[in-house]
């Protein structure tokens, strides 16, 4: 971003980081809330209307905007800060995406490009992996405005597949053919939508009615999964369940220190039937450095954690019961708009076929206090409850499946949370 110091009136800018052809701005506000600040720099005034546009833009892979300036030759947009990380980091060449994730995010994405070119002002973006950050979903970072941007971006969709895929991006057709012929971890039907969605006579359509019926076909992973279950646990139905994959933090959110020292479970698992773990009066507070909290004790059998949370505004928030060997997660997300999700997965943190149970119609409001109730045991869905200070009854959800985890299967009660969120009065009691 050039001549970021027209922004001092307003902000407070700490940092200017370089993506693709463009420039974030991270700053503060004169009350010293973190923002970041994207421009878009125009050929011509924009119409009238624009700036409402860009305010009331609601894309589940799209960063909200918080403000907008509109100056002659560029737009300002101030985004809250971003959690997660840039697709680089999470995908490469030898940590690919499992094909199911893999299409269902290039599904998503692909939607989105589309979504913002129907707009009444149309937007244009790259689906360059340096372009599309990963938390509790993707979305694309920087966009451009159609017939009014300066030097609008190669869209790159084509690409996006085979890198989710493979976690490289190949020079030319015979290297495409080469990598994905000698990855027999991707199914055929997927190794030919690679292929096909760089086929000129198809359009972003077509590739998207080849994604939906490919969605509609149960993967491998999940046919092999429900084999494996069901050899050892028939009464479950199967399928994946929910899975918690919250990348939280700052915009590249690269540490995951946890609070107050972050001691790892290092205790045998078990506890005495009647132990009530106590945290009255203690306060937790997450910023943009320390984003987990773990109880210091591993944990065995039923258990009921209470507590009270306040929620910064635009920031996530879950609650995560992990296994010991990591393969098996459940749990509950606030995400940044406040809704509720709970989350299971009986495959790990990159679960085939991840799910989800929302709490419908109703989201938690940033800056007021809630008291909370998660009930955890093994053969039972969790159940979780939440109650705004002054409500007269709390607001219930329940995972879609029993928990899956043996009754003696140890496992770790993990809290994350965005900066400025707080933690009150936690406790745990064994049931």
């Amino acid at each position: 971003m050039s001549n970021p110091q027209r922004y001092y009136e307003r902000f407070q800018v700490e940092d200017v980081l370089t993506f693709i052809s463009r420039q974030l701005v991270q700053a503060k506000t004169v009350d010293g809330r973190e923002v970041y600040i994207q421009e878009i720099k125009t050929n011509q005034p924009l119409p009238p209307g624009a700036r409402e546009i860009f305010l009331n833009m609601n894309f589940p892979h799209v960063a909200p905007v918080l403000d907008v300036i509109i100056q002659d030759d560029r737009i300002t947009l101030v985004h809250p800060p971003f959690s997660g990380d840039p697709l680089p980091l999470v995908v490469n060449e030898k940590d690919p995406m499992k094909p199911r994730k893999a299409l269902r995010v290039f599904e998503k994405l692909l939607k989105t490009m589309q979504s913002l070119e129907q707009l009444p002002l149309s937007l244009s973006t790259t689906l360059d992996p340096r372009n599309i950050c990963i938390a509790d979903e993707p979305y694309v970072l920087f966009y451009w405005i159609k017939n009014y941007s300066l030097d609008p971006p190669d869209e790159q969709w084509q690409h996006l597949l085979i890198y989710l895929l493979t976690g490289v991006i190949p020079k030319n057709k015979g290297e495409r053919l080469k990598l994905l012929s000698r990855n027999h971890k991707i199914p055929t039907d997927y190794r030919q939508l690679a292929l096909d969605c760089y086929d000129p006579n198809k359009t972003r359509d077509d590739i998207l009615l080849q994604v939906r019926q490919l969605m509609e076909q149960p993967s491998v992973e999940s046919r092999s999964l429900r084999k494996k279950t069901l050899s050892l646990k028939p009464i479950f139905r199967l399928g994946a369940i929910i899975l918690i994959s919250f990348a939280i933090g700052g915009w590249l959110g690269y540490t995951a220190a946890t609070l107050n020292g972050s001691r790892e479970a290092a205790e045998k698992p078990g506890h005495p039937s009647s132990a009530v773990l106590h945290r009255e009066g203690k306060k937790v507070e997450f910023n943009e450095t320390r984003n987990q909290y773990h109880l210091p004790q591993t944990q065995t059998g039923p258990v009921q954690v209470r507590g009270e949370i306040i929620r910064t505004r635009y920031q996530p928030f879950s609650i995560i019961f992990q296994v010991d060997d990591r393969s098996k997660f459940y749990g509950v997300n606030i995400d940044e708009r406040g809704n509720i999700r709970m989350y299971e997965s009986t495959d790990g943190m990159e679960g085939d076929d991840p799910t989800f149970v929302k709490l419908s119609e109703y989201t938690v409001s940033p800056n007021q206090r809630y008291k909370f109730d998660i009930r955890y045991s093994p053969g039972e869905p969790l159940r979780f409850s939440i109650q705004k200070k002054g409500d007269p009854s709390p607001r219930v959800a329940f995972g879609p499946e029993p928990i899956a985890h043996p009754v003696d299967a140890p496992y770790q009660v993990q809290f994350r949370g965005g900066a400025g969120t707080k933690l009150y009065n936690l406790n745990l009691t064994p049931e």
